[in-house]
């Protein structure tokens, strides 16, 4: 455990695990101070309330390129039990930490505690008995997340992803989805604060279980949510819309786990660009018109014709078996020598016996000629037959 008391530390490239304090707070750090973390996990801590770090009244609390993953507070802030202080992170991750009341990833606590989070994702976090399974904010301050992901955490009661009392919360290019509420509330519950969320270029889509929204929203303009919710309506929104999201993965260049658009997304290129940071979370540029959440689709958005072409081409390629007749073709010519046998067995069946002399000798006439020239056919076949 690291004790921080009034004073200024920069800890880097450390990791702090196995750390209990049962009955208080700040199982992995428990900060007094001006306190830094750089490329630092906080992991596998126990304690009362904030399992992982606990920050205290007016102390500053910056996390950079680093993970609080796997921390277990009885109480409050499985990963970060924010008691009063100025916490900021940045590019880092929060992750598959449990509190057994509220604030399973983050616990933002008293009137002074200030929250920021930049390119930064809360995942899999669990509030087990109450509220905010990723976040749980009560405050009179203004928290903000930007360019940020906050997916698949769960609450026993409300705001499976974030829940909101008192204070103010701003969401900007974010996107809050597949989190799970068993009461209410799956993405964001707004319960009765004094200013309320603020939506602008956000996804909050596809809970698992409760409403995308719960509460007071205010649009921001160019949000989109899933099941209509949100009381979205103003410049750009979609209101039950197709987010089409891929899985929570790292995706290249980032460091912190991100929703890629899929190919059908009704956020891609519906953004505002004003209001849109220069890159996502991934550090990726927005390009074009920038699109709405955490994620910039960097590929073509309408792939449907190349199935369409594939398709047609099948049936033409098929039908070329049936033209081959050329066996039956070979098959006729060998059959001259038949033909002129036919013509001369066929005779007697035309006209029966002839009446007349005349008759008779023009028939005799008649076959003798044939006679002479299938015989001389003949001979010809032998004599080439010969010759060969």
């Amino acid at each position: 455990m690291f004790f921080v008391l009034s004073a200024k530390v920069d800890i880097s490239d450390v990791t702090v695990q196995g750390g209990a304090i049962p009955g208080t707070s700040g199982g992995g750090i428990l900060n007094f101070g001006t306190l830094t973390l750089t490329n630092t996990t906080v992991s596998g801590n126990s304690a009362a309330a904030g399992a992982g770090i606990t920050s205290d009244f007016f102390d500053v609390l910056t996390l950079t390129d680093s993970t609080v993953s796997g921390n277990t507070a009885s109480q409050t802030g499985g990963g970060i039990n924010n008691n009063g202080s100025a916490v900021t992170l940045t590019r880092s991750t929060v992750s598959g930490n449990t509190a057994g009341s509220n604030g399973g990833g983050i616990f933002n606590l008293q009137n002074f505690a200030t929250l920021e989070l930049t390119d930064s994702t809360v995942s899999g976090n669990k509030a087990t008995n109450f509220d905010g399974g990723g976040i749980y904010i009560t405050g009179f301050h203004t928290e903000t997340v930007t360019n940020s992901t906050v997916s698949g955490n769960t609450a026993g009661r409300g705001g499976g992803g974030i829940y909101l009392q008192q204070g103010t919360l701003d969401l900007t290019n974010s996107t809050i989805s597949g989190n799970t509420a068993d009461s209410f509330a799956g993405g964001i519950f707004d319960n009765l604060s004094v200013g309320g969320v603020t939506l602008t270029n956000t996804i909050v889509a596809n809970q698992l279980s409760g409403e995308d929204c719960v509460g007071t929203i205010t649009s921001g303009g160019h949000n989109l949510d899933s099941d209509n919710t949100c009381g979205l309506g103003g410049t750009g929104d979609l209101s039950g819309g197709n987010a089409d999201l891929d899985p929570l993965a790292l995706n290249a260049p980032g460091t912190t786990e991100t929703h890629a658009l899929g190919t059908s997304s009704d956020a891609i290129d519906a953004g505002d660009d004003g209001a849109a940071p220069a890159t996502d979370q991934r550090g990726s540029p927005r390009v074009g018109t920038s699109d709405i959440g955490a994620y910039e689709f960097q590929g073509t958005a309408t792939p449907t014709p190349a199935p369409t072409a594939t398709a047609t081409a099948i049936p033409t390629t098929t039908i070329a078996p049936t033209g081959t007749p050329a066996p039956t073709a070979t098959a006729t010519p060998p059959t001259p020598t038949p033909t002129a046998v036919l013509g001369v067995t066929q005779l007697p069946a035309t006209g029966g016996e002839p009446a007349g002399g005349s008759s008779a000798l023009a028939w005799l006439a008649l076959a003798m000629g044939m006679l002479i020239a299938v015989s001389g056919g003949l001979a010809l076949a032998y004599q080439r037959r010969r010759v060969r």
